[in-house]
């Protein structure tokens, strides 16, 4: 036992290295949400303080932008004392909101009906219009078990919050990305950063509303009062700063953007290494308009049909590197790092099979679409954005045809960041180019003509 616990010990605080499965596996093993765990949580004088402090209930009001003022029941899973589903009430009094935790203390304590249930084991009681999650699955051992259980209980949506990306430990034994939640058909996903006061520290929060039906809009659109969607982080590449503040910024994606106030209504976005389709399905859902997509890679190409065939995305499986013809693709152990690049001779990556590939260019797209032109173009290629940048600057007919091009560049391991640079200089004679300062380095490209 007291080797089990220095093992522990030095594992999770990274002093022993393990790969990244064996470590979720060994947070899972040691998962200490345990039903102890969670009554010392919610006794004493400082628990009620603890679970109504302003973060907390910052969850709440993320959650609150989810939901429709109208009537409906819900019930908060993991609910604790329940300070978050009244604090929901407050919002909006003709919210019905039950509560449900595996702590009989917190049941005992708590401030709203709830319910004592363990969902390892048990079923929800009940349904309701909405079912939460409020920072309550990453807790879990096995969460998409627990979701299903969720799911079944609403009638109409399953909103939920998670950490994006989180570090694994025996608290939180999984991590969640956009991917996780894909294979629910109506899933809407929408990312927030918050930073720590005390550390300056950055934290992404997650939300996700999994619909039972296909919505009209998107989440925060239907409850009537969405945030501005002027997000934070964005440099502009020149000294018109007073063009930044004219421009809106959205995204569908942890890392690629757009300026939807530059966009018309119906727009047409073609997406270039689409990869599952967690991106083109967010995309359709919020904009409504014409998705086009291309997947080099066999394999993700058919997940990708079977992930977005409830929607009217059109696939290709193709990739898109400037120049009709055939290219070589190499596919990595880590499959979202496949390239038309041989990775492995400058990176160290484990090439799993090279395969022969149709390629096209931007031109070839607008002629097999039938399209006039594309009102956003994402790329997310791993390394060809460097061919259909090329494509763009040789073919000055195309910058009329693009008004928005969001690149996300791989320089400094694919390929030298000079290249990615010179491009983005060039690129910069007829777009505005704005960065995001996020951790990942992209770029919006947006025709000058359209400002």
């Amino acid at each position: 036992m007291a080797f089990q616990k220095k093992l522990q010990t030095l594992v999770l605080n990274g002093a022993t290295k393990v790969s990244s499965a064996l470590h979720g596996w060994l947070c899972r093993r040691w998962n200490r949400n345990t039903l102890n765990y969670w009554d010392e949580q919610y006794t004493g004088d400082t628990a009620e303080d603890h679970w109504g402090s302003p973060i907390r209930l910052h969850f709440y009001d993320l959650v609150a932008e989810a939901l429709p003022r109208e009537p409906a029941t819900i019930l908060d899973v993991g609910s604790g004392l329940g300070i978050g589903g009244r604090h929901l009430t407050d919002i909006y009094p003709e919210w019905r909101v039950e509560g449900l935790d595996i702590s009989p203390a917190a049941c005992h304590r708590a401030v709203i009906k709830t319910h004592e249930v363990d969902l390892r084991t048990k079923e929800i009681p009940g349904r309701y219009d909405y079912v939460l999650a409020v920072e309550t699955l990453e807790h879990f051992s096995d969460p998409l078990k627990v979701l299903e259980k969720l799911y079944k209980a609403a009638r109409r949506a399953v909103v939920l919050t998670v950490p994006y990306q989180g570090r694994l430990s025996t608290l939180h034994p999984v991590r969640f990305d956009a991917d996780t939640f894909i294979e629910y058909p109506h899933v809407q996903i929408e990312l927030t950063k918050r930073r720590y006061a005390s550390s300056g520290s950055t934290k992404t929060d997650m939300l996700a509303v999994l619909y039972k039906e296909q919505p009209e809009a998107g989440p925060l659109e239907r409850a009537g009062h969405r945030r501005a969607a002027v997000l934070t982080g964005f440099n502009l590449l020149d000294d018109d700063h007073r063009t930044l503040h004219e421009l809106h910024f959205d995204r569908c994606d942890p890392y690629l953007f757009f300026a939807s106030n530059r966009l018309p209504p119906n727009p047409i976005v073609v997406e270039v290494g689409s990869f599952k389709g967690v991106h083109a399905c967010n995309l359709y859902n919020r904009l409504q308009g014409t998705v086009i997509v291309y997947e080099a890679g066999k394999d993700s190409y058919d997940k990708l049909r079977r992930n977005v065939s409830s929607l009217p995305i059109t696939v290709h499986h193709a990739a898109v590197t400037g120049a009709n013809g055939e290219v070589d693709f190499f596919e990595f152990e880590e499959i979202s790092s496949s390239s038309i690049y041989p990775r492995h001779e400058r990176e160290n990556r484990k090439l799993q099979k090279r395969t022969k590939v149709r390629s096209v260019g931007l031109e070839q797209i607008l002629k097999d679409n039938d399209l006039e032109k594309i009102d956003v173009l994402f790329t997310n290629c791993e390394g060809a954005e460097i061919d259909i940048l090329n494509e763009v600057l040789s073919k000055p007919f195309l910058t009329k045809k693009l008004p928005q091009l969001c690149i996300s560049f791989h320089g400094g391991r694919i390929y030298d960041q000079s290249k990615a640079d010179e491009l983005i200089e060039k690129m910069s004679d007829r777009y505005i180019v704005v960065k995001d300062e996020s951790k990942w380095p992209c770029h919006l490209f947006i025709n000058k003509d359209c400002l």
